[in-house]
């Protein structure tokens, strides 16, 4: 894909200047996978559906991170484009999404089957901490919907992407942030229970990394990722907590309908040039 650079610059300064948002400071860095917390004994008598849907969103999960390092590789050679990179880390947080889900399914089902004294309060802390860890993912998946966005102004007021196409990208921004939103209220009402209920040691203890480095995941055809020489850097063009949505724009080209990709990425799009995941080990004292 190569679009005029030149053309594409000026569609970048005039979508910048058409369109107002907040800005904050966050990085591009896939979130780490985390085990539910507060942490439950494992009898592998009972929950079994519940380990097997662990197991299959580890599957996907690992598939997904591995698509993405491929693409990593590419995108540092300058064969993959940066919406190809973003496209490929939004699918490693919604697999993470998943598979955090399920590991505190899981979490529930033992705690439940055991029915320790403080069951209660168990349950409840692992509620409020599978949101936490949801929040991690959910934000990276609007720092990458508000790049596409930009990447959308860029070529929708330059008239190479058609509105529909537009349209949709503004769609996945706008629920981007909602989702964002979303889980922060859900955070603090569940906060209210487990204050209410009087449990204690809620929150997780911050976690202790064991190496700086990314962990490596081999894939079919190298035996070992680069890990490159660049340092990952931190993205400052990425929202955190929007207040202002974008509804117009300062040029309306004509609607064309189409159910295919139309537009070609501007060589202009950028994005952070991360790695894989920390493999962290965390302190987890029950409450």
């Amino acid at each position: 894909m190569k679009p005029k650079l030149f053309a594409l610059i000026l569609a970048t300064i005039g979508a910048l200047v058409g369109v107002v948002l907040i800005m904050g400071t966050a990085t591009a860095a896939i979130p780490s996978p985390t085990t539910p917390y507060p942490n439950v004994p494992i009898n592998n008598t009972v929950c079994l559906a519940q380990a097997i849907q662990v197991q299959q969103a580890q599957n996907t999960y690992d598939n997904a991170l591995a698509n993405y390092n491929r693409t990593l590789q590419l995108y540092r050679r300058n064969a993959a484009s940066a919406y190809e990179l973003r496209t490929d880390q939004a699918k490693v947080d919604a697999a993470g999404i998943a598979l955090n889900d399920a590991k505190y399914a899981q979490a529930k089902c033992q705690n439940t089957a055991a029915a320790p004294a403080n069951q209660n309060c168990v349950n409840l802390t692992l509620e409020l901490n599978r949101l936490i860890d949801d929040l991690a993912y959910t934000q990276d998946l609007q720092g990458i919907a508000t790049a596409n966005y930009r990447m959308a102004q860029a070529l929708y007021n330059q008239r190479a992407m058609s509105l529909q196409e537009y349209q949709g990208f503004q769609t996945a921004y706008n629920n981007a942030v909602l989702q964002t939103q979303l889980v922060q209220q859900q955070i603090a009402d569940q906060r209210k229970l487990t204050t209410a209920a009087n449990c204690p040691n809620v929150d997780r203890p911050a976690p202790v990394c064991n190496t700086p480095k990314a962990n490596q995941l081999a894939y079919q055809g190298d035996a070992v990722i680069p890990t490159g020489t660049a340092t990952p850097t931190t993205d400052t063009v990425v929202p955190t907590t929007d207040t202002v949505i974008p509804t117009t724009d300062t040029t309306t080209p004509t609607d064309t309908t189409t159910t295919t990709q139309t537009w070609t990425d501007p060589s202009t799009d950028t994005w952070t040039d991360t790695t894989t995941p920390d493999t962290c080990t965390t302190s987890t004292p029950t409450p």
